[in-house]
């Protein structure tokens, strides 16, 4: 298999350098997916119908949502630091209340690779000061 992939890569190689593939159709232009090919059969119109009309699946918008909570969160943190206790407080309580849409979030997802991590204060911290420090 191996050798037939090097005479492959040489076919294409040969191909380039004489212009072949020079000047074809959409050169240039991004590629404009239609349909995902790992889609279910049985799904596909449930997409096109989701495509077409501008919407998601709720766990993408949920997935968003918390992205956004998230950042946020982040934001308000560096706004406040050094932290008090009070402000903590109300940290962990926002924490909390994110962790809860990641758990629904988690629940909902297709699939296990999809699913996100809890936050927790240590975390938004540490990234923070990785953010000062490329600076």
């Amino acid at each position: 298999m191996a050798n037939t992939d090097r005479i492959i890569d040489e076919i294409i190689k040969k191909a380039m350098a004489a212009g072949e593939f020079d000047n074809l159709p959409g050169a240039g232009k991004p590629i404009e997916w239609k349909d995902n090919p790992y889609t279910p059969v049985e799904w596909r119109m449930v997409e096109d119908l989701l495509r077409n009309n501008n919407l998601s699946y709720p766990w993408m918008d949920l997935r968003k949502e918390i992205e956004n909570l998230v950042l946020d969160l982040t934001k308000q943190v560096k706004l406040l630091l050094p932290l008090r206790k009070a402000v903590e407080d109300e940290i962990s309580n926002q924490i909390l209340q994110i962790n809860k849409k990641i758990f629904d979030y988690n629940l909902s997802v297709p699939a296990s690779r999809l699913q996100r991590r809890m936050i927790n204060i240590e975390e938004i911290l540490f990234n923070i000061k990785q953010e000062k420090e490329k600076k």
